[in-house]
């Protein structure tokens, strides 16, 4: 990297990082207790407009504190001006209650001791209100956000919210309670520290403790994201507490904008930030140290800052709560990928980091494009600060506030959204024929070739790896995050078509795969086809075909992850770890792939006859280009050259076959049971498949 571009990175890093330190920041309990009540006296953050005046501890959100078996806090109401107010019955929204349904019994808010009202507050009157959480045993959501509506009986004052927030089982809170804020932070952190220690190298010299850095911040980085997946509940569902969404952080970025930085997973999103976590940790691995021998280490080694940036990015990206700044997330995380592929010293690196950038600067503009109809026709909401807004970019306020149903989304515009978004999915995508450039960025092609022309993993360098698992998903992400989620009527109008257009791109990408030479560039563009297999799925509106959507936006991502990572590590290690590379190929993109795509197949016979029969077709294909990769990669691993000037080896030694057979035998249990890869999604794609395929009357009437 340049000067220029390492100063860029530490401005963004810095910038972004004090945004992420502002959210995580404790507020200060310090001075009297405002929830004591022998004070009598409530003090705090006081709002308010002459009239209803809200006093809460130390503002918004309202923190409920640990309190005989559950958790309670105050806020006060005064009445700020001369006339009396009367006022309605406080009511409480705890983001479990769906339309139609009672509200939450767990959560109770009171006048004083009394009932929550209706009352009447005389002027310079202060009321104190009690909010109470008691939590069931049968509570499943172990964090909690709620607003108070404090609603005046006159058109004369406007209705304001109190945000309320309650966290269990909490060790550790300053790290335990944020995990997210702490994925994100730690990559930034990391970047800013390393591009620091950059600007003291020169171009042939790299300071040893650039790797180093980068190890221990991906690592620790890794441990939280496998914290955060232990510690999620896959059987957790939106009607059970805050939309569906787990380890929730919220601050407000913009409050005359009406942007939140929210950031939360659910089953979907809480995988892909560990597979996130671990392609930044295992590109990191394979980046060479000072004091390697292979060429271009220190361009390698200064690509670290970037790779970490990659890395914040992609978390940011999959956890973002708002489509305004998935957007900008997007841009940084195209940005640091385009200039981490183009830090490659090579001018073919630089031709694919232009076909990327393009690619990626068109989705994103089409994404952009979507955003803003989306945000120009919803409604008015609260932030968690208690700020008004009259319109919101969050993706639960846009779920919530159904869009299409209720008629605030004319027809035309959600046609144009829906094909806006759609194919802007299909831009991040490594689909032929636009995302050729992506395909080629995770394909090592710099890697010398055996004799039949199979481009083997001896060379190359981190990016495959991390482009892997941060650009690779995020299409199909895209698809059931957003698309499925806001516009699920837009999906059902549209089923067939967009169906039969993920079959074409299914089978497209497949045909591609089985006249290349490349085993490497084969393997991407199955990745490819299969993320068009999940188009097909989504589409197909039944409950196997968004089953193989959300496994095929994660099982051919890991595969490529682990196939790109043993290929780059046999290039620092002589050629070891290249004898289960077949192995690997065989289990990824043969075994829940293939149990992915298949369920997409036959999940679209009922709904789209036509789009099945290209997927069939599609499916063979693959599964034949694939089992003949398999073949070919297996076939070369055994009179492989380990290295430069090497005699061929003779066969395998025990230790590749051992590890051959303990990852065959993975793959085995993968293939004929792949319910494992789909454990964490459970709740996630209940919520998908209530949205996309919702019980009918007679359905109902059964329950």
């Amino acid at each position: 990297m340049s000067a220029r571009l390492r100063l860029l990175v530490c401005l963004i890093c810095a910038l972004v990082a004090g945004g992420v330190v502002t959210a995580q920041a404790a507020p200060p309990h310090s001075g009297p207790n405002p929830n004591d009540h022998s004070t009598g006296v409530l003090v705090g953050t006081t709002t308010g407009n002459g009239g209803v005046e809200i006093t809460t501890p130390y503002g918004q959100p309202l923190e409920l504190e640990a309190h005989g078996g559950g958790f309670a806090a105050q806020f006060a109401l005064r009445n700020g001006g001369a006339q009396p107010i009367p006022m309605k019955e406080l009511l409480v929204r705890s983001f479990t209650d769906e339309p139609g349904q009672p509200p939450d019994p767990d959560l109770v808010v009171r006048v004083g001791e009394g009932a929550p009202g209706p009352f009447t507050l005389a002027p310079g009157v202060t009321k104190k209100v009690n909010v109470v959480w008691s939590p069931s045993k049968l509570t499943r959501v172990r964090q909690l956000y709620a607003q108070v509506l404090v609603q005046p009986d006159t058109a004369a004052f406007p209705l304001q919210v109190v945000t309320v927030h309650a966290m269990r089982d909490s060790a550790f809170p300053l790290v335990t309670a944020h995990p997210l804020g702490w994925l994100l932070l730690l990559p930034l952190l990391g970047a800013l520290a390393t591009a620091l220690l950059g600007l003291r190298g020169t171009k042939d010299t790299v300071d040893p403790r650039i790797r180093l850095i980068g190890l221990a911040v991906t690592a620790a980085q890794l441990l939280l994201a496998l914290y955060a997946l232990g510690n999620f509940d896959p059987e957790l569902t939106r009607s059970m507490g805050n939309d569906g969404l787990q380890l929730v952080d919220r601050i407000v970025a913009s409050g005359p904008s009406g942007i939140e930085l929210s950031l939360g997973v659910d089953g979907l999103g809480v995988v892909l930030v560990t597979v996130v976590a671990l392609a930044s940790f295992l590109a990191i691995l394979v980046t060479p140290g000072a004091d390697d021998t292979r060429l271009a280490t220190a361009a390698e080694s200064r690509a670290v800052p970037l790779v970490l940036l990659v890395s914040a990015a992609a978390i940011a990206f999959f956890t973002v709560g708002d489509l305004v700044l998935l957007v900008l997330f997007g841009v940084l995380l195209a940005v640091a990928a385009v200039r981490l592929i183009a830090a490659e010293p090579t001018p073919a690196a630089r031709v694919i980091a232009r076909r990327v950038g393009a690619t990626w600067a068109l989705g994103l503009a089409l994404l952009a494009g979507a955003v803003s109809i989306l945000r120009s026709h919803s409604g008015a909401g609260f932030l968690v600060d208690g700020t008004h807004a009259a319109h919101l970019s969050s993706i639960v306020e846009l779920i919530r506030q159904g869009l299409v149903g209720t008629g605030a989304l004319p027809q035309a515009s959600v046609k144009v959204t829906y094909v806006l978004l759609v194919a802007a999915a299909l831009l991040f995508s490594p689909l032929l024929p636009l995302g050729g450039g992506l395909v080629a960025a995770i394909s090592p092609a710099s890697a010398p070739e055996d004799g039949e022309g199979d481009a083997l993993p001896f060379a190359g360098g981190a990016i495959p790896m991390i482009l892997a698992g941060t650009l690779v998903p995020a299409g199909t992400y895209l698809l059931l995050r957003v698309v499925a989620a806001i516009l699920p009527e837009a999906v059902r109008w549209s089923g067939p078509a967009t169906a039969t257009l993920g079959a074409l791109l299914f089978l497209a990408n497949a045909l591609a795969a089985s006249v290349t030479p490349s085993l490497w560039r084969r393997a991407a563009l199955l990745v490819g086809a299969q993320g068009a297999a999940a188009l097909l799925g989504l589409a197909s509106l039944t409950q196997e075909g968004i089953a193989a959507a959300y496994l095929l936006t994660v099982a051919p991502v890991i595969a490529l992850l682990f196939l790109s990572g043993c290929g780059l590590r046999a290039g620092s290690r002589g050629g070891r770890l290249v004898g289960v590379v077949g192995a690997l190929f065989a289990a990824a993109l043969i075994g829940p792939g293939a149990w992915g795509t298949l369920l997409a197949v036959t999940g679209a016979f009922a709904s789209a006859p036509v789009a099945s029969v290209l997927g069939a077709i599609a499916f063979a294909v693959s599964a034949g280009v694939g089992a003949f990769g398999a073949y070919r990669a297996l076939a070369a691993t055994s009179s492989r050259r380990p290295g430069a000037g090497a005699d061929r080896a003779k066969g395998w030694s025990s230790w590749e076959l051992g590890t051959a057979f303990v990852v065959l035998l993975f793959a085995a249990v993968l293939s004929v049971y792949p319910a494992g890869l789909m454990a964490p999604f459970g709740g996630a794609l209940r919520d998908s498949t209530d949205r996309l395929d919702p019980p009918g009357p007679d359905q109902i009437a059964s329950l």
